[in-house]
């Protein structure tokens, strides 16, 4: 996506759904990953774990806490999943429904 703009104020909205783009494109390659066989797969899939796993788990607590059941393992991944789209989808309407300088 190139996006041009005059106002220095947009960048960071820019930069944090850029962000997040990444971040739930990661997530998805490691939930591919994790479903393949063989050793390439499950190095890379070992460090996919160490960046995008700690959302999920921080999910997985807070889901513990406020629930008698335990979640169900997928659960966190679809809270966070939706919850990155949503901020997505929020940093880019701020981002241009911001005036133009």
């Amino acid at each position: 996506m190139v996006v041009h703009t005059t106002n220095i104020l947009i960048l960071p909205l820019m930069l944090l759904a850029w962000l997040i783009d990444v971040y739930l494109l990661l997530a998805g390659v490691r939930l591919v990953l994790g479903r393949m066989k063989g050793t390439g797969p499950a190095h890379a899939c070992e460090w996919l774990q160490q960046v995008t796993d700690p959302v999920p788990a921080v999910v997985c607590h807070w889901l513990e806490q406020r629930c008698a059941r335990p979640a169900p393992p997928w659960l966190p991944w679809l809270v966070v999943l939706i919850g990155g789209l949503l901020a997505r989808h929020l940093a880019v309407w701020l981002a241009f429904s911001m005036p133009r300088l």
